[in-house]
């Protein structure tokens, strides 16, 4: 599909209907839709023309991996247990203290051990 503003410019050979042209003989045929500017061989094409399955898989399934990808993402980087280490850390220093700090390293390496 390439830009247009007219028909004559999504290919060289008018084709049997007389609206559509083609880049050449035996070749499909392309007409402008004026509201996307795209040359597109049957009626504009946009997500309205999707059926039940079109919207299953161009919707649910694209969005519902780009979900799974991202929380398998953190979850193989052990997020929460990093966050979790950080905010011992932070109490240990707000808290000045001897026996936090021997508490927030072993959270720290039992969250790396993880």
């Amino acid at each position: 599909m390439t830009n247009c503003t007219q028909a004559l410019e999504c290919g060289t050979v008018l084709c049997e209907d007389g609206k559509s042209y083609g880049a050449g003989p035996g070749t499909p045929c392309f007409q402008c839709y004026i509201g996307d500017n795209m040359c597109s061989a049957g009626a504009s094409e946009s997500m309205a023309c999707l059926s039940a399955v079109g919207w299953i898989f161009t919707v649910g399934m694209t969005y519902s991996g780009f979900l799974l990808f991202f929380f398998a993402s953190f979850w193989n980087a052990n997020l929460i247990g990093k966050l979790g280490a950080i905010r011992a850390k932070w109490n240990a220093l707000r808290q000045n203290g001897q026996h936090v700090r021997k508490e927030v390293e072993e959270d720290v390496d039992a969250a790396d051990a993880a």
